[in-house]
């Protein structure tokens, strides 16, 4: 399996190439999709009185002007080329649906969820990340990358990750910023799905000289092993800035390409069995079954069924709604995969402040500066998900 990032042009949106390995899986019965939500006609949630019904029975009352990059038909039918609606347009049908009349009912129902997902994320949702990724930075934060690199060696001696190979000063321009976002990503995973499992993640970094591609994840399905790679602009912080601005990518954060990839890793190894994790990306070659459905798949359902009442059977209606959750036309045109990666980013990434004009995390008081201003409901649906779903759905 690999996902790649590419960029072709900066006066056209990029285009994403994602290859599934020809590998079989085994998977096993052990784990059983229970999670399920009622059916509902296809339009309940879509229409303006239910939304606004579903609006004042959950969320704030307050409301957060939607940026105009994160709006995707604003974008996608008024300034993107025709290839980029097509491909759109296949994620949400299945097949190319040329009638002008169910175009415009699939941009009429998407409007209206992204209306009523900007309403405000609550202030418990927002002092839970807080607290979480106050303590996630402060597991890493005396230490250098050295020394988070010698620390995931001791708990994986097969691992060849090298952190300090991302901070090269030969390979990005800030790499001072890119570490204290390591220590982000790190001590997040930690917190998350525990040391011994962040340490047994990935079995490598590398990196690929003069590729079109920002940055990709292999993953091998006969025994788990996974590797990341980079391009040297996977930190060009000029770039990212403007992939965010025409809502391409979820975030403009300096580590995005980084977490995104992360994302991939954490989606393929927690698919795996529960038992069997810890014997993979050690250089070894082990046997290894998987859950009978790949987290990335069962996130795009569970946003829908769960969030939006939406049925599972309403395919269709469950990618419109996983699309106006995850604010990134990049995962809306790649897949499930993709999409997954860049909600991990954006849940993540989005509530931290940087310091103005600069790529540098913003600290005070030994703490990452959280920034609610923009953090709306799709974000507070993100971080339950992170915070209280997966992790007992995947037994981490």
């Amino acid at each position: 399996m690999v996902s790649m990032r590419k960029i072709l042009s900066l006066f056209f949106i990029s285009i994403m190439s994602f290859t599934s390995a020809t590998s079989t899986m085994s998977c096993s019965n052990k784990f059983n999709n229970n999670l399920k939500a009622p059916s509902y006609n296809k339009y309940n949630f879509f229409n303006n009185d239910q939304g606004k019904i579903f609006i004042q029975n959950n969320f704030n009352s307050k409301k957060i002007p939607l940026q105009e990059n994160l709006n995707l038909y604003k974008i996608l039918y008024k300034n993107a080329g025709s290839n980029y609606k097509t491909r759109i347009l296949r994620q949400i049908n299945g097949s190319l649906n040329n009638k002008s009349d169910g175009l415009f009912n699939d941009q009429t129902m998407l409007d209206n969820l992204e209306n009523n997902l900007s309403y405000k994320a609550n202030k418990a949702s927002i002092d839970s990340y807080t607290n979480f990724i106050d303590k996630a930075y402060s597991l890493l934060a005396d230490k250098n990358i050295n020394q988070i690199d010698d620390k995931i060696k001791e708990s994986n001696s097969g691992t060849h990750v090298k952190l300090s190979l991302l901070v090269n000063p030969n390979k990005v321009s800030n790499p001072e910023a890119l570490a204290s976002w390591m220590k982000i990503l790190y001590g997040s995973l930690d917190e998350l799905i525990g040391w011994k499992n962040t340490s047994h993640l990935i079995y490598g970094l590398n990196f690929k000289d003069n590729s079109s591609v920002v940055a990709s994840t292999v993953f091998v399905l006969s025994n788990g092993l996974q590797t990341i790679s980079f391009s040297n602009g996977f930190a060009n912080w000029k770039n990212i800035e403007f992939q965010n601005r025409i809502g391409f990518w979820g975030t403009n954060n300096i580590s995005g390409a980084i977490v995104h990839e992360y994302g991939h890793a954490l989606s393929n190894y927690v698919s795996i069995n529960p038992s069997q994790r810890l014997s993979t990306n050690q250089g070894k070659n082990p046997r290894i079954s998987y859950f009978n459905k790949w987290l990335e798949d069962w996130f795009t359902g569970y946003l829908s069924n769960h969030y939006c009442h939406i049925s599972p059977e309403n395919k269709k209606w469950t990618k419109l709604a996983s699309f106006a959750t995850v604010n990134s036309n990049y995962g809306r045109i790649a897949g499930n995969a993709d999409l997954f990666a860049e909600a991990f980013q954006i849940w993540l990434l989005k509530p931290l402040e940087t310091i103005v004009n600069s790529p540098d995390l913003k600290i005070v008081n030994n703490k990452p500066v959280v920034n609610s201003s923009q953090l709306n409901v799709s974000w507070e649906i993100l971080n339950d998900f992170f915070l209280n779903i997966f992790k007992t759905a995947y037994k981490v």
